[in-house]
């Protein structure tokens, strides 16, 4: 009910400033004055008539003011309290120390019973609180919002309207805002109490509502109720696969599982097509004892062209309530164009000869030779020869792979060598260089081109034939050994999962030469190491097989030329596999970066998330990409929603990839499209799905509702802390809802007669002292 208010309110006719210069101005002359008067009038009285003259002068000023009594009459300030009654509140994990309980206490109480309990004490200390000083509305919501009785709330009154069972099925925390601030009959309220989980399931975001309190400038107190401590909980949160691959590759698509709350369990992992639902692979692990995650690998060998569905599915534990992110869905394109590969060579080595035998019965590949020191008429007898080294871009940009073996620079003129830098750095073409003990590396020295690809770093003033001879005499042996990195990649991968290829990397033959490498470059990768393979020798080890990416294309090195020992006893069966990886991996590169892609970070999502949008433009692309080199420009179109225009920015200082967050799609199918001209569109596909299931996740959002609380100015707290609330609200500020008449003070008979008594009080003093 509105009390009223009265407030004074003065008219002084000067300036602020110039009131209390002049009352201090007469004050101090009347002092004077009346210091001044003959001796023989006491002190006293002087001191009397200076008081009186003074009470004389502030009466006067007073009238001079003209107060004036302002009434009004005012409501009280209002304060809405929302509180949650969806499914996610029935979770009992509020321990009943938090309200009071005793000590020894191990009961645990609903989320909505603490909040209940909270409101319904016996002896209501927080709404008596909160009503001394407002207004209290009470709001509840669910997968609906209204308002609602405060007593019948305490009382535990079930909502008015529709099925608890099918109103608690979503939690619409930012529509009670909005509701609280904007829809919610009677005046705005001065703060908003809201006692939830917050879990937002649907309808408005949290960060919307936050926008929304921020412009009404209406504080948020959230109390979080229940525990923010992880739910048992098993995900698939990334899956990693090469998105190109050739019919016969040997993948491995790596997955990232984050567990909490099931420590030392097993955890199985399948790979499965989406149509058909047939296993391709698996694998099993023992999840972490903490929470955190864990990266498998699993292979997977497509042996068909065409697109891949395929999904990733981690099986469900023991009591695990939210399986929903159990699951990754992915695609893989699957290219049936043979991969054309360059193998050249000065001389007819055993590794040259190896190479051509094994690539030329590689189906996937179509091969072209040449050889600097054969005889003019050596391609007549072989079709697969060249007669001369394709040294333009336009000739290099007919192959996908380069093989360069122990070729002499020398007698290579032109522009070939920076055409094949531009081949590779540009086009993301692959390269392999094979060393040889006379010219490759070290006779590479003088050409600027091959030191830029190469991952090595080799002196510039190294004289040709220095180390030509390389380390071993022919009777010292290295052993191949991958590293912890090599045996993540694909390549190295010969058999059936990474323990089993270390085993195989063990038993292949040793080499007799390496090449003497100084240092590696930096950001190169060492993927395997020649290690001393005689034990009456002291234990050495030196880089033998290296990676490093020039530009948009990869470059893998080989510093010994031996690998066809690898041959023996084993049927070429880990040598082709490995070289058979190894020019699928680099011919990945060209079909993926020449011709440009298109992806999603993921290809499923969840209304709210953010989607992340890649592009890689070839050179050819990104010229006739209708935005210019810094953008790009995507159409992004769904089922049943409006298509819209999506701007991708150059990533970082990559020269032809782009990316773009879009924020606040609706569930739908979409399908993103880069046009370009005279080209085929490059496409990536996705699907938003509806928000996810109630119970889907029950962790306490505290994190979000803190930030509601900062962004806000309010306060967050918990139900051990909830006491200090009431105290702790902002200094509430009336609302004016009725203006009364206003009442002149200044003409007030009481004031005008104090004045003429206190001037009738002075002359009487002044006769009897005989100053009249």
């Amino acid at each position: 009910m509105p009390v009223e208010v009265r407030d004074i309110a003065w008219r002084w006719p000067w300036p602020a400033w110039l009131a209390p210069l002049l009352v201090a101005c007469a004050a101090a002359w009347i002092i004077t004055l009346y210091a001044k008067e003959p001796p023989y009038v006491r002190r006293s009285v002087r001191a009397a008539l200076a008081a009186l003259r003074l009470v004389s002068l502030a009466l006067l000023a007073t009238m001079l003011a003209q107060p004036t009594a302002e009434r009004s009459r005012v409501a009280r300030p209002r304060l809405v309290v929302a509180v949650d009654r969806s499914n996610s509140m029935e979770t009992r994990d509020v321990p009943a120390t938090q309200l009071g309980g005793s000590p020894g206490d191990a009961a645990h109480l609903s989320r909505t019973d603490a909040w209940r309990t909270l409101l319904n004490r016996r002896d209501r200390s927080f709404i008596d609180r909160l009503q001394q000083r407002f207004d209290v509305d009470l709001v509840q919501f669910d997968a609906g919002v209204e308002a609602a009785s405060l007593e019948k709330a305490i009382l535990q009154d079930p909502i008015n309207s529709g099925s608890p069972i099918e109103r608690g099925r979503a939690t619409r925390l930012g529509d009670a805002i909005d509701f609280a601030l904007r829809q919610l009959p009677g005046p705005r309220p001065s703060a908003i109490i809201v006692i939830s989980d917050g879990i937002n399931t649907a309808g408005l975001s949290l960060a919307d509502a936050t926008v929304r309190a921020q412009a009404l400038g209406v504080p948020i107190f959230p109390v979080a109720v229940g525990s923010d401590r992880p739910r048992p909980d098993v995900a698939v949160d990334e899956v990693r696969a090469e998105p190109v691959a050739f019919p016969g590759d040997r993948m491995q698509v790596e997955v990232v599982v984050r567990a909490s709350g099931y420590p030392g369990r097993r955890q199985r992992i399948v790979l499965r097509q989406i149509a058909g639902g047939d296993s391709l692979a698996e694998s099993e692990f023992v999840l972490p004892e903490a929470e955190g995650s864990t990266t498998t690998l699993l292979p997977l060998r497509p042996a068909q062209p065409g697109t891949l569905q395929l999904v990733v599915e981690a099986e469900a534990q023991a009591g695990e309530e939210n399986t929903a992110n159990n699951r990754q869905a992915l695609t893989i394109e699957v290219r049936q164009q043979p991969i054309r590969t360059l193998l050249a060579s000065a001389a007819p080595s055993f590794e040259y000869r190896a190479l051509k035998s094994l690539l030329e019965r590689d189906p996937a590949i179509a091969l072209r030779a040449w050889l600097q020191d054969a005889d003019p008429s050596y391609p007549d007898v072989d079709p697969a020869a060249l007669a001369a080294l394709p040294n333009s871009e336009a000739a290099l940009l007919q192959f996908d792979v380069i093989i360069l073996g122990d070729v002499n620079p020398a007698l290579i003129g032109g522009d070939a060598w920076d055409n094949l830098r531009q081949f590779v750095a540009v086009h993301g073409g692959g390269l392999a260089l094979v060393a040889g003990p006379r010219f490759m590396p070290a006779a590479m020295g003088e050409v600027e081109a091959m030191r830029r690809l190469m991952p090595i770093e080799l002196r510039k003033d190294q004289p040709f034939g220095a180390t030509a001879a390389g380390a071993g005499d022919g009777h010292a042996k290295f052993s191949i050994v991958p590293t912890a990195v090599g045996l993540q990649n694909a390549a190295l991968q010969i058999g059936d999962d990474p323990a089993r290829s270390a085993e195989i990397w063990a038993q292949l033959p040793p080499v007799t030469w390496i090449y003497p490498l100084f240092a590696a470059k930096p950001g190169a990768q060492v993927l395997a190491e020649a290690r001393t393979a005689d034990p009456a020798l002291p234990a050495a080890s030196s880089p033998a097989i290296l990676r490093q990416y020039a530009g948009v294309g990869e470059v893998i090195m080989h510093l010994t030329d031996e690998s066809w020992r690898w041959r023996w006893r084993s049927d070429d069966r880990y040598f082709a596999r490995y070289w058979g990886q190894t020019v699928r991996r680099l011919a990945r590169g060209r079909a993926m970066r020449g011709s440009g892609s298109l992806t999603a970070d993921r290809t499923e999502y969840v209304a709210g998330d953010d989607v992340t949008l890649y592009a890689r433009l070839g050179p050819l692309v990104q010229q006739s990409a209708s935005s210019g080199a810094e953008t790009a420009e995507v159409l992004l179109t769904g089922e049943s929603s409006p298509s819209r225009t999506i701007e991708l920015s150059r990533s970082g200082s990559q020269l032809h990839s782009f990316q773009a967050v879009v924020r606040g799609l609706p569930p739908d199918r979409y399908e993103a499209r880069l046009i370009r001209a005279g080209q085929a569109p490059l496409k990536a596909q996705f699907t938003i799905s509806a928000p996810p299931a109630e119970l889907s996740n029950l962790v306490v959002n505290t994190a979000g509702m803190a930030a509601l609380a900062e962004a806000t100015g309010g306060r967050c707290y918990t139900l051990a802390t909830a006491g200090r609330l009431p105290a702790e609200l902002p200094t509430p500020v009336g609302r004016v809802v009725e203006r009364l008449p206003a009442e002149p003070l200044w003409n007030s008979p009481w004031l005008l007669g104090a004045l003429c008594g206190t001037l009738a009080c002075e002359w009487l003093l002044r006769r009897r002292s005989g100053m009249v």
